[in-house]
């Protein structure tokens, strides 16, 4: 279909071409990635970092006040970059915990909080060897020394485009970067402009509403499903010696989606998530006044719809997901989620009649 012909020319940045002025540096981009998920136990005898991390929108404003100074070549927008298999992206809304053993890492973690405004990014590999030319804006939403390293929390808040990488003299790598966002009508000169933006938003409105039916059916689906599943599984038990055969659909091994939660759920613990400012303060009151200076939005219901395409596709297979990623579009990226969900919601329908015939 359309949406696999798409030539994404930000999706993948070659390592070697970007990595020339480090020679050989191409192995710290590699594992050992950080390890992830912690467990209580293993955070005893810990103190809390000192709150001096600052938000997003702050290390954004201190790249526009070094970018009107103008005083170098340096670049205004700088972040850290941790290592992570791209099948680990995250986007707005989600979290990641981390526990970094290595000198660079707790090096990066430092440089962070003093020079970053407590932001970082990922480095995101393909099995491949490259780069995902975009990735993720991270908060580090709290951290705490440990014996051994630095246990931290962070928090997906936008996304970023690498300009440049390089290697820094503590063995971490640190990448130029430019704030991404999805365009909007709000700039253009032509006289029909409010027309345009007007179509637009009623373009985006329409296809949330599909995205969202689209969803529930499949949530419906996979309830019914699994219903279905542990019926069979109740009858197996009680023919001694018979097999649970399983129906399979198709030829291939599929990745299968997760439809366990509802929407609602789903887009309230992100927003939960971007609304946190902290322990010590309270949440934001909106989502626009959190997000607008990272996604550049016009109002609440454009933050929403955008939260909306960021939940969706995070539930798609990672190379869709890295797609998704890169996309400056919300139309376009509450479409791509919608072609999936809807093949997924005929797979899911042709499993459950084959299920019911067989039962």
């Amino acid at each position: 279909g359309t949406r696999q012909e798409m030539a994404p020319p930000w999706v993948l940045l070659g390592v070697l071409s970007l990595l020339a002025a480090c020679e050989a540096s191409v192995s710290p981009f590699r594992p050992p990635i950080p390890s992830c998920g912690t467990p209580p136990h293993a955070l005893r005898s810990q103190r809390r970092a000192r709150p001096t991390r600052l938000s997003a929108a702050d290390w954004r404003a201190a790249g526009e006040r070094a970018a009107a100074g103008d005083e170098d070549d340096k670049s205004p927008y700088q972040l850290g970059l941790l290592p992570f298999p791209l099948s680990e992206a995250l986007l707005p809304g989600e979290t990641k915990q981390v526990h970094l053993y290595e000198a660079r890492f707790t090096r990066l973690f430092e440089d962070a909080a003093r020079e970053h405004g407590g932001c970082l990014g990922q480095l995101l590999l393909t099995p491949a060897g490259n780069v995902a030319a975009v990735t993720s804006l991270l908060e580090v939403e709290e951290s705490r020394r440990q014996e051994i390293g630095v246990w931290a929390q962070l928090k997906c808040v936008g996304r970023v485009r690498l300009t440049s990488l390089r290697q820094t003299d503590y063995q971490y790598v640190l990448g130029d970067v430019e704030l991404l966002s999805d365009k909007t009508f709000v700039d253009r000169d032509a006289e029909d402009a409010a027309d345009e933006q007007a179509a637009a938003k009623r373009e985006e409105e329409t296809t949330a509403l599909d995205v969202v039916g689209a969803y529930d059916r499949c949530h419906s689906m996979a309830s019914r499903l699994k219903g279905v599943e542990e019926s069979e599984a109740a009858k197996a038990k009680t023919k001694e010696g018979s097999p649970d055969e399983r129906v399979e659909w198709g030829h291939e091994a599929r990745e299968e989606l997760s439809f366990d939660t509802t929407l609602a759920e789903l887009l309230r613990s992100r927003r939960e998530v971007l609304l946190s400012r902290g322990l010590d303060l309270l949440p934001a009151d909106s989502l626009f006044e959190q997000t607008r200076t990272i996604w550049d939005v016009e109002d609440e219901e454009a933050a929403e719809r955008q939260l909306l395409s960021y939940a969706l596709a995070a539930i798609l297979p990672p190379a869709d997901r890295a797609q998704a990623m890169g996309m400056r579009d919300t139309v376009e990226r509450l479409q791509h989620s919608l072609a999936t969900l809807n093949e997924q919601e005929r797979r899911m329908a042709a499993q459950l009649a084959l299920r019911q015939a067989f039962s």
